[in-house]
């Protein structure tokens, strides 16, 4: 297997998941995002108003996803 290969989430010392999909990049500290309003740009039907609330939570993303700041697990 080549080294891009073996790049992906699933395979970083960072990625973090119960079930391998999906799952939680721990790289940085967690983000403020607006749940609300984000549902209402990809889901024009909404019927969410306020969009005044904010959660913080890590970056989710799928095991074959890749980063640069990938680093290897350590066993």
């Amino acid at each position: 297997m080549s080294d891009n290969a073996k790049r992906k989430c699933k395979n970083c010392a960072y990625w973090l998941s119960d079930n391998e999909e999906p799952g939680e990049c721990r790289r940085h500290a967690p983000t403020a995002v607006n749940y609300a309003l984000l549902a209402k740009q990809l889901f024009e039907s909404c019927a969410l108003e306020d969009h005044s609330d904010l959660y913080v939570a890590w970056p989710v993303t799928l095991c074959t996803e890749w980063c640069g700041d990938f680093a290897p697990k350590t066993t």
